[in-house]
């Protein structure tokens, strides 16, 4: 009996007690109890309501807890919670948390949402406004610092399967060979929606693709079959620089729209592009006839080599010349006109169908059947009567 009284006197005076080998406090070591003054409890549950803490004013750590056992699911500390966080960590003047992982093939944080249900609940969410919600960063370039994973059936607000480790659904495998063979990144994602960027504000941005050395590329997107897009892009899109297409550019119109030349501060000025069935390129110039009503006009070096089937186009200024003809087609990068009165200005016009290597392994169908995915879609289906919801964009 005597010595149960002297162990609660010492708890409750701050002497040092050793209970199940922990050292509960001690003058020396600091104050190890609960907030409204009642014991700390260790190896037996604390049925206090108040804030059990510890306290310390060194830059040692106020509690340290090593797990000794070298097996994968052992443990230095466990804490659950049935209701609110199972750990809420905060600091106001520096990270809230530091978290480190010292073996090469493991993870500094490994999170799970257990629950087989289906609901809205994730394994990991980060909230920022203006701040990052989650700073990640790897000093090993061959691995990512940010792993995420989905092995659930059903689909997710985001569903994301790790590229540089165990693919989620097996039909990421292709995709996760083609992306991590040549596409190394410090966070690779792929799934349902690979990265779903949401933008809240106004003025910002869901996605924001910067590069910051030459040659390197903001944003990139990669259609790994025929059948599959690599950038698709639904209602207007701004485009603030030079742009190069490696492929063929299909449109419902196009033109040029500029500031007006006499008043550029309040008026646009368009002018629709030329179109043809052929892919076609069209050339002309003036020239002035010589004493005989002859003209030679010089094309560059690589004409013949870029088209075929020459159609031509002459205009006499200044009167008429009703025997004006080419006296010569195409040949040896020149052409002749004969038939003008001497001296008199000619106009001419010259256009040929493309015969190089890209364009005659890439003719543009006139005509083309719809697929059956875009049956019954439309280009314009205001134009036919039809709701936005049959358009083809709107399918895809």
């Amino acid at each position: 009996m005597s010595e149960k009284r002297d162990t609660r006197r010492a708890v409750l005076t701050g002497g040092a007690v050793l209970l199940g080998a922990a050292v509960v406090g001690g003058a020396a070591e600091g104050t190890a109890e609960a907030a409204n003054g009642g014991a700390l409890l260790i190896g037996r549950a604390n049925a206090g309501s108040a804030e059990t803490k510890l306290s310390n004013a060194s830059t040692v750590p106020g509690l340290s807890v090593t797990s000794t056992n070298a097996a994968g699911g052992a443990r230095a500390a466990s804490l659950i919670a049935k209701g609110g966080y199972g750990a809420y960590i905060e600091s106001t003047s520096n990270h809230a948390a530091s978290i480190w992982a010292k073996h090469k093939d493991k993870w500094g944080i490994f999170s799970v949402n257990g629950a087989t249900t289906r609901g809205t609940g994730g394994a990991f969410r980060a909230d920022g406004r203006q701040n990052q919600g989650l700073f990640a960063t790897t000093a090993n370039k061959t691995t990512t610092a940010i792993t995420a994973r989905n092995t659930g059936a059903g689909a997710g607000y985001v569903t994301a399967s790790a590229i540089n480790g165990t693919a989620g659904p097996t039909a990421d495998a292709d995709l996760k060979t083609a992306i991590t063979n040549y596409w190394a990144g410090a966070g690779s994602f792929a799934g349902a929606n690979g990265v779903l960027g949401v933008a809240t504000e106004s003025s910002g941005y869901a996605v924001v693709g910067v590069a910051t050395k030459p040659n390197a590329v903001g944003l990139k997107g990669i259609a790994t079959s025929p059948a599959v897009i690599g950038l698709s892009v639904s209602g207007r899109s701004d485009l603030g620089g030079d742009a190069r297409v490696f492929g063929t550019l299909s449109k419902t119109a196009g033109s040029f729209k500029i500031d007006h030349p006499l008043d550029p501060a309040n008026k646009y000025l368009s002018h629709s592009f030329v179109e043809s069935p052929d892919m076609m390129n069209v050339y002309n110039g003036n020239v002035i006839a010589d004493a005989k009503g002859e003209a030679t006009v010089e094309l560059a070096d690589w004409f013949e080599a870029l088209n075929r089937d020459f159609r031509y186009q002459l205009t006499p200024i200044g009167g008429a010349a009703p025997d004006l003809h080419i006296k010569r087609e195409v040949e040896k990068g020149r052409f002749s006109i004969a038939g003008a009165k001497p001296g008199q200005k000619l106009s001419w016009q010259l256009t040929g169908i493309r015969q190089d290597a890209y364009a005659e392994a890439h003719r543009i169908p006139v005509e083309e059947v719809k697929s059956a995915q875009e049956k019954g879609k439309y280009v314009f289906p205001k134009g036919f009567g039809k709701p936005n919801s049959a358009s083809v964009a709107a399918h895809r």
